[in-house]
């Protein structure tokens, strides 16, 4: 039996696929496990069926997660890491909570265009977390008396459709990048 290079690329095609949705859950799976408590709608032990969570949205064709958006929750704990594995991640509006720690990293995540993570209780950002979010209009961090940094976010500057930036009540100091 001959595979054709069709064939080949519709099996690679449909393993990639199944692995990225595996990788989506799996974060989605940590980020409910960080939040105290949950949304109410979210489990802790299984990622099955996130894309039907509150304040999740995801594509239709692949079940791969765009939007999460979970303003006023009351939610407390830590911004789970692994949301940077959420490679389709378009905007992220976790505004108003209790969620403290550090801001990780989500350098890798190239389709974000809205960060919302005002209102909370964070106490730092990741060196280089925004770093090559070459598609980021909005940040938006204002109200995080907590995060101290002596320098202005690294890596804002990657992006080519930036445009706003909300760092009111925060430490953070320094010089804007030329992008505005």
């Amino acid at each position: 039996m001959e595979v054709t290079p069709y064939l080949l690329f519709l099996l690679f095609t449909v393993s990639l696929l199944a692995v990225t949705t595996a990788d989506d859950r799996a974060a989605m799976l940590a980020l409910a496990k960080s939040f105290t408590p949950p949304p109410s709608d979210w489990s802790t032990t299984s990622s099955t069926g996130c894309c039907t969570w509150s304040g999740v949205r995801c594509t239709s064709e692949s079940d791969r997660v765009t939007s999460i958006s979970l303003e006023d929750e009351s939610l407390a704990g830590d911004l789970a890491p692994e949301v940077s594995t959420l490679s389709e991640l378009k905007s992220i509006n976790l505004q108003g909570n209790k969620l403290s720690g550090t801001i990780p990293s989500l350098a890798k995540l190239n389709s974000l265009r809205e960060i919302y993570l005002d209102s909370n209780l964070f106490q730092g950002v990741e060196p280089g977390a925004f770093a090559g979010l070459t598609s980021l209009r909005i940040l938006s961090m204002r109200d995080n008396r907590n995060i101290f940094s002596r320098s202005f976010p690294s890596g804002i500057a990657d992006s080519t459709s930036f445009t706003t930036v909300n760092l009111d009540n925060t430490a953070v100091s320094g010089e804007l990048p030329d992008v505005f």
